[in-house]
């Protein structure tokens, strides 16, 4: 999808989530959703689906929103791969629930962020 001078706001891809988490009783759920945008909604083909995934499990994504979620108590870790034309990470986040990421009181210490230098992996 593009904007009105043609910058990539989101890009068409084909997404697969591996997953893995830290206890063999614990889960993860994704839900699964197009909305009226979506090329499978206009073509009468709307997805809305809550997968349960277990440690190992793959999750195909054909389009849509895709968020994800654990319970209390639980660590949920997932490989996200991606396919498509576009060589873009562009994504747009669902209006409906954008006010999530501005109510981060801070970073999970569980997720480890590195300084990357562009430099160092750009020509």
């Amino acid at each position: 999808m593009t904007d009105a001078t043609g910058r990539l706001v989101q890009a068409d891809l084909d997404e697969t989530y591996y997953y893995k988490i830290d206890r063999p009783e614990g889960y993860a759920i994704q839900r699964v959703y197009t909305d009226a945008d979506s090329p499978l909604q206009r073509a009468g083909y709307p997805i809305d689906a809550a997968v349960i995934a277990r440690n190992d499990d793959v999750v195909l994504i054909p389009e849509g929103y895709h968020p994800v979620s654990s319970p209390v108590g639980y660590t949920t870790y997932y490989l996200n791969v991606l396919a498509g034309s576009a060589q873009s990470l562009a994504a747009v986040d669902d209006p409906q629930f954008a006010w999530v990421k501005g109510s981060y009181q801070s970073r999970d210490p569980r997720v480890p962020i590195y300084p990357v230098d562009a430099r160092q992996i750009l020509p």
